[in-house]
């Protein structure tokens, strides 16, 4: 079994996002970070010596990094804040303060 790694950063894998961390004093702020996409695959190499075609396997991740590149990266899961998702916007409220995006923004 052999295990390949892609490392975003040294490949220009990335993305920007904005984000809070819900009820952490300095990240639950508003604020983005540059993200880098990462992968590990393992495999056995295939009658070429191959175990994946990295072409393909960079492509995939640079769509993943376009899917969330801009976006606003909304928690699954918050113990005090409030999400309140309809058809056009995302609202959520957290620690006082109410943050409306539209929906297309936020993933």
């Amino acid at each position: 079994m052999i295990e390949l790694r892609v490392d975003g950063w040294q490949a220009g894998i990335r993305f920007d996002s904005a984000h809070f961390i819900a009820d952490y004093d300095r990240c639950g702020h508003l604020h983005g970070h540059t993200y880098a996409v990462h992968c590990k695959v393992k495999g056995e190499r295939d009658h070429h010596g191959i175990v994946i075609d990295f072409v393909l396997l960079k492509r995939a991740l640079r769509e993943i990094a376009y899917v969330l590149d801009h976006k606003m990266l909304v928690p699954g899961k918050m113990e005090h804040a409030k999400l309140d998702v309809s058809a056009d916007y995302v609202k959520l409220v957290n620690r006082n303060r109410d943050y409306v995006f539209p929906k297309d923004d936020c993933l």
